[in-house]
């Protein structure tokens, strides 16, 4: 990728940047919007119709979860597939038995009659069938201004950054939790360890320390699931 404003000359070695698969897809910086967004934009530029569109766009963002390892590629789930089929002696061969068991589960999958989670994430394959194929002739539409694509391209831009940054407040949101639990164990065994036993009065000294301990670590959990709550994606939020 060239970067703005730099020569292009082949003598600079800063003249070109490094990125990974999912910025490639989803953009990087202010200067590379991303594959996912152009492909978004063309598909508006040529009057895509809305089920098509939903359909594409279900594709991309599968792809991209791919890209971010959220699912399995489709590498990956083969060799899973493959070193645990009862078959397999772990020798790296692969018997005739394991390539048609591989082959017909990739059949299924492919014209929806398996679903896979790991491969497919939360998207359903529609059953396959000849009878229901179709032919849809899209239309050519042209924007009048240059500004209308570059508006286009900055909405699917954002939308880009917008799954990144739920990615990273899921991640959060659990790590949060888990901090959450050790809190609340870390108070349970102090409360355990300051109530008195066998009929044992504590002092009024002890009362207060218990009291202070208890209240300051309640203030903590509390700061610790509004925290949460805050972080929490909310359901149906489109991303």
């Amino acid at each position: 990728m060239v970067v703005p404003g730099e020569p292009c000359a082949g003598d600079r070695e800063d003249s070109v940047v490094e990125m990974t698969l999912l910025e490639i897809l989803t953009g990087k910086g202010g200067y590379y919007p991303g594959l996912v967004p152009l492909v978004l934009v063309y598909l508006d530029s040529i009057g895509c119709d809305p089920d098509t569109a939903s359909r594409v766009q279900a594709y991309v963002d599968l792809i991209v979860k791919r890209a971010s390892g959220e699912l399995q590629t489709a590498a990956a789930w083969q060799r899973d597939f493959v070193c645990t089929h009862p078959d397999y002696k772990k020798d790296s061969v692969v018997s005739p038995t394991i390539a048609r068991d591989l082959l017909q589960r990739c059949h299924s999958i492919g014209v929806g009659d398996v679903h896979e989670p790991s491969l497919l994430g939360e998207n359903v394959v529609a059953p396959v069938r000849k009878e229901n194929a179709y032919n849809v002739q899209l239309s050519r539409v042209h924007f009048q201004t240059s500004s209308s694509l570059c508006t286009l391209l900055d909405q699917y831009a954002e939308r880009a950054l917008l799954v990144k940054k739920r990615k990273s407040v899921v991640e959060d949101v659990a790590r949060l939790r888990n901090e959450l639990d050790e809190k609340e164990k870390e108070l349970k065994e102090l409360n355990d360890a300051l109530e008195p036993s066998n009929g044992v009065q504590r002092s009024p000294s002890l009362n207060r320390l218990h009291s202070e301990e208890g209240e300051n670590l309640a203030v903590t959990l509390e700061r610790m699931r509004g925290i949460s709550e805050t972080l929490e994606p909310a359901a149906g939020d489109g991303v």
